[in-house]
């Protein structure tokens, strides 16, 4: 009797794992629910076709040209690319920033700034979180060195690291002597 009764069982749970039968709220879906193929992956042509975008895919003849472009710009392997390093930096500091606003400060340098020594001089010089104080010092031929110079007794830099406004400081530099349109 043991043997119908196991041969009934298994033909019910057979039953049960073929069946598609809807789902009840909550339940856990069985393989009869799931697709027998697995669907064929989207070509980049045909996303970009769903998604309404025109990135000159589906006018290429063939997807060559365009692995061959992006292979071209990716950074060499070992070198982290400049705009990822500085956000590491700015991520890995003491301060303590959240990934978004490390993410607009690296947007911020990354503008003004060509490489990592240059980084790391304007972002001692003035602060992490003003770059638009170094482009505005840029503009006016300042360097970082030159915020050595103490204006009232302190030098620059600590005036700009304690957030006092950009223009006052380049009008103390300007007012302590220095004026870097005459430096070579």
């Amino acid at each position: 009797m043991t043997d119908d009764s196991s041969k009934t069982t298994d033909a019910a749970i057979l039953g049960y794992l073929l069946s598609r039968t809807p789902l009840a709220s909550g339940s856990v879906p069985t393989p009869a629910h799931m697709p027998r193929r697995r669907p064929r992956p989207r070509t980049a042509a045909e996303v970009e076709q769903a998604e309404g975008l025109d990135l000159g895919l589906s006018h290429r003849a063939g997807a060559r040209a365009a692995s061959r472009s992006t292979r071209a710009s990716r950074p060499r392997p070992g070198k982290t690319p400049l705009d990822v390093w500085i956000f590491l930096r700015i991520l890995g500091c003491p301060a303590g920033y959240s990934r978004p606003t490390a993410l607009d400060l690296a947007r911020g340098w990354r503008q003004i700034i060509n490489d990592q020594e240059e980084f790391m001089a304007w972002s001692s010089a003035v602060g992490m979180t003003r770059p638009e104080a170094a482009e505005e010092l840029k503009q006016h031929r300042f360097t970082p060195d030159m915020l050595q110079i103490p204006i009232e007794g302190k030098p620059a830099r600590s005036w700009l690291r304690a957030g006092r406004d950009v223009h006052e400081v380049i009008a103390g530099l300007y007012r302590a002597g220095i004026d870097p349109r005459s430096e070579g």
